[in-house]
């Protein structure tokens, strides 16, 4: 595992691009504008569309979001997002070949799902998104509603990252995300029935009151439902509440834990990283 080496170091969050000290007044509107404007036609393209809004508040996050608990700050801000598509669009020398669209937040399926379906809309009317184009938008399972699985579908999303962090009930009550295994099965149920073709999740370790073992537990059940996709619900509902353990699972956990620290139960008997 090549993360392994990097898992003790302070690197830079990937959502934060460029980094704070980065940013300085010496980029302004006008440079923004000029950058635009001199962009090749056939320059491809990748476009970021952030929804800083969420229902509840993950006490781990570190993204920028603000807790909405009425609707009327998200249309606010969608009506000044759609501006701001149209502005990007009105610099370019020609519409950007566009490869890659995600959205992320926050939780971007906040928003009323024919919104939704309409900015996707604006997006294919101000720039050319290619057929193949991947089309991505990050979920929350615990807030999805199936109103907006069929507008992801209608709006031609075809990659679904799946927020999980951990299935762990003591970990998700310390940081304020509580989520059964059985919603994210659903989800992620839902979204192949849609013909969504890629499906991730996030997993964090590390997080309070965390053991290696749970982790390396949860870990290998998100892992083994990809190969035990074609099973029986029954099955897959054995292996993730501990009542079978299935062979995959089994070598996930070994594997994992040896790549960590060493064949597992030598060194570290509570199962705590060290």
């Amino acid at each position: 595992m090549q993360a392994a080496p990097y898992r003790d170091e302070r690197l830079p969050r990937y959502t934060s691009y460029p980094t704070a000290p980065h940013f300085s007044g010496a980029v302004d509107a006008g440079t923004y504008a000029d950058w635009l404007r001199t962009l090749p036609a056939e320059t491809t393209a990748s476009l970021y569309l952030h929804v800083p809004f969420c229902r509840s508040m993950c006490w781990y996050c570190g993204c920028h979001t603000t807790v909405a608990l009425r609707n009327g700050p998200i249309v606010d801000y969608l009506a000044a997002l759609r501006g701001e598509i149209a502005l990007v669009a009105e610099r370019l020398s020609a519409p950007l070949d566009v490869r890659h669209v995600h959205f992320g937040g926050g939780t971007p399926t906040i928003l009323d799902p024919q919104d939704f379906v309409a900015l996707v809309a604006l997006l294919r009317q101000h720039f050319r998104l290619h057929p193949t184009a991947e089309i991505a938008v990050e979920i929350d399972p615990r807030r999805l509603e199936p109103g907006m699985i069929a507008a992801l579908a209608e709006a031609g999303v075809n990659r679904a990252s799946l927020g999980v962090q951990s299935f762990d009930p003591a970990v998700q009550k310390a940081i304020n995300r509580i989520q059964t295994f059985e919603q994210t099965r659903g989800v992620v149920e839902a979204a192949r029935a849609r013909n969504v073709r890629s499906v991730n999740c996030d997993i964090l370790y590390g997080l309070p009151p965390f053991t290696w073992l749970v982790f390396f537990v949860w870990l290998a059940v998100v892992v083994a439902f990809y190969f035990l996709w074609g099973m029986k619900n029954s099955k897959l509902n054995a292996i993730a509440t501990g009542r079978e353990v299935d062979p995959t699972v089994s070598s996930v956990v070994h594997d994992l834990g040896t790549e960590f620290h060493g064949e597992p139960g030598t060194d570290d008997k509570d199962g705590e990283g060290r």
